[in-house]
């Protein structure tokens, strides 16, 4: 019985490959695919911040590493923070952060936009209130929440990039 229900599954996977080649599906990081030729092309600007140096980090590693860069990556971090949970006492005990990063893919042969965009996210983090909590585990939550966000965001802008390298690929340096 398991391997009939293998078999089925297997069969049933081989068909939505036949359907998803059919309408010309391609994935995006295969040999040959639009972001193939993508690694290594661009060249990510500092990005001010320990989340900032956070952010870069993750975009090298998703982008690849600059060698023969035609483009350079410039972002905009920022992060807004608003209280969401009050106790008894008034105080704060949770806070949501809205990290927003505003970004543009810049043509070195060009010295201009060849895409830009917007990303935004939202994470938490508590502030606990007891006698035992210290500003010190606040202010590494909140670290932390920046962190995560700026990785998110990251994450987002390489995959906006990458879905977008038939477009940027032309403004590219002879």
């Amino acid at each position: 019985m398991w391997s009939s229900d293998r078999r089925r599954a297997g069969l049933a996977l081989a068909a939505l490959a036949l359907v998803a080649a059919s309408c010309g599906f391609e994935p995006l990081y295969a040999p040959g695919g639009p972001a193939a030729g993508a690694a290594g092309r661009i060249e990510v600007g500092v990005i001010d911040g320990a989340a900032g140096f956070a952010m870069r980090e993750r975009l090298i590693a998703r982008l690849g590493e600059p060698a023969g860069a035609t483009h350079r990556l410039d972002i905009d971090l920022a992060f807004e923070q608003t209280g969401v949970a009050i106790t008894e006492k008034d105080v704060t005990s949770r806070f949501d952060v809205t990290g927003t990063a505003e970004w543009k893919l810049v043509s070195l042969a060009a010295d201009r936009a060849a895409i830009s965009g917007i990303e935004t996210t939202v994470t938490g983090y508590s502030a606990p209130t007891s006698e035992t909590s210290s500003a010190f585990a606040i202010l590494s939550a909140q670290r932390d929440a920046q962190r995560r966000l700026a990785e998110t965001l990251a994450d987002r802008v390489a995959q906006r990039i990458a879905v977008a390298a038939d477009d940027w690929a032309a403004t590219a340096a002879p």
